[in-house]
C-alpha cells in the first residue's frame, strides 16, 4: 500500500473519530461515580457516559443533579440509580425484598 493511502486512510479514521467525539458530547456526558450505591454494577471512581434522554424506563440506570432538591449541602451533587418504578406503579419493601405491583423485583 502506498504512503498516499495509509495517509488517507489515517486522515479519515481521524475524521470519523473526530466526529464520533463531538457527537456524543453533544447528546451526553461522562461522570465519576462516587459512593457505593450500585455496587457492584457501577463501583465508586469509576467513570460512566451517560446519554440524555427524556423518555425513563424501568430497570434504566439515571443520573439526576440534586442542587435543585431539599438535601443536604455535603449530599448534593450528581446522583446515580437504578429505576424500579413508574408513576403509577406501587412499590413495597417486606423483608429486604422489593415488590413491584406485587411481584418481587
Amino acid at each position: 500500500m502506498s504512503k498516499v493511502k495509509v495517509l488517507a486512510a489515517w486522515f479519515v479514521t481521524g475524521i470519523l473519530c473526530f466526529t464520533a467525539f463531538f457527537m456524543f458530547r453533544k447528546n451526553g456526558a461522562e461522570v465519576k461515580v462516587y459512593g457505593s450505591s450500585m455496587a457492584p454494577t457501577i463501583d465508586s471512581g469509576q467513570k460512566v457516559f451517560i446519554e440524555y434522554h427524556k423518555k425513563i424506563k424501568r430497570s434504566d440506570v439515571v443520573v439526576f443533579d440534586t442542587k435543585r432538591m431539599s438535601v443536604k449541602p455535603e449530599e448534593s451533587g450528581y446522583y446515580i440509580k437504578r429505576v424500579i418504578g413508574l408513576p403509577g406503579d406501587s412499590i413495597e419493601s417486606k423483608n429486604g425484598i422489593i415488590y413491584v405491583n406485587g411481584r418481587e423485583n
